[in-house]
């Protein structure tokens, strides 16, 4: 089992705003003294080669889309719109296979993953543009709800 712990920083008790932005760098000391980022662990073949495997197993696995039928069963969603963007081409650039080994890559190593969604006149999403998880500042809305921030998709 991968675990996404092993890469994050230590903990800032200050409310700077300075100590928020910089412990988003995620690194750990050993008690060797050295530093360990999620580059720096990537040159560990071990550690390479597992996150490799998982994030390729579960590019494998097909993602389908399914609604509930009267009967409580369910059917295939491939008239709905967002079926292919999560079965065949999530964005431009990528494969479905090519888009989740990365997203997966990502949650191996950073401990989190997200996109951008794109969307059309109506409102559809239309591209899922994946964006480094080191870029994103995950703020806490005074409904208590959560609000992402991030530079364009262009940036």
């Amino acid at each position: 089992m991968f675990l996404p712990q092993m890469f994050r920083g230590r903990q800032y008790s200050g409310n700077s705003f300075w100590e928020a932005m910089l412990g988003g760098v995620r690194s750990s000391q050993s008690k060797t003294g050295i530093i360990i980022t999620p580059e720096t662990a990537l040159g560990l073949s071990a550690v390479r080669a597992c996150v490799t495997l998982l994030a390729e197993s579960v590019a494998q696995l097909p993602c389908e889309l399914y609604r509930r039928d009267k009967n409580g069963g369910r059917q295939r969603a491939t008239d709905h719109p967002v079926y292919d963007l999560i079965h065949s081409q999530p964005n431009r650039k990528d494969t479905s296979f090519e888009y989740f080994e990365q997203q997966q890559g990502l949650l191996g190593l950073e401990g989190n993953c997200y996109s951008i969604i794109e969307r059309d006149g109506k409102g559809y999403p239309k591209e899922l543009i994946p964006i480094n998880p080191k870029k994103v500042i995950v703020l806490k809305g005074p409904d208590g709800c959560l609000l992402y921030t991030s530079p364009s998709p262009r940036d």
